[in-house]
């Protein structure tokens, strides 16, 4: 497995405070009765906390191979690398039900759509579920399928090369 510094780690950084915001600003929408909330409120909070998560696992995980070297294993590195470990595992695994949630909250806009992609994309233990969910989403999203094809159907062609 190739060596992944905690610098070379994906940003997500700004895109959870942009999922954050939306549902945040969803919450006050609702609250003060000022228009409708965005359609995936409840999934961009969700996700957001999610891709938090994994965030820091994979930070502690990354972590352990920027300190190791290529020394001596000693008693101070295996009890840093078990303690890096120990986060790793924590992050994992309170990220795990909310990606479960993510996976049956089906995403209505296109920021939902990319907020699964995020999660797809960091998650190494639920990704397979998101995936599909995710791919359904894709499927399923109307606008998607505008935006790919014009309203005018394409007539098949009878003729055989």
């Amino acid at each position: 497995m190739a060596k992944q510094s905690a610098d070379r780690l994906p940003d997500f950084g700004p895109a959870m405070v942009r999922l954050r915001a939306i549902a945040d600003a969803s919450g006050d929408r609702l609250l003060l009765g000022d228009g409708p909330p965005h359609p995936d409120a409840r999934l961009l909070d969700i996700c957001s906390t999610a891709l938090h998560h994994l965030k820091e696992a994979e930070k502690a995980y990354a972590a352990r191979h920027d300190f190791r070297g290529d020394g001596p294993y000693t008693d101070k590195i295996r009890a840093e690398d078990e303690r890096l470990m120990t986060l790793y595992n924590d992050g994992v695994t309170r990220a795990k039900p909310p990606l479960v949630l993510i996976a049956r909250i089906p995403a209505k806009t296109a920021a939902g759509i990319y907020a699964k992609a995020l999660l797809v994309r960091l998650s190494k233990t639920g990704a397979a579920g998101l995936a599909m969910s995710l791919a359904d989403d894709l499927v399923n999203n109307p606008g998607l399928r505008e935006a790919l094809w014009s309203a005018d159907p394409v007539e098949a062609s009878t003729e055989r090369a």
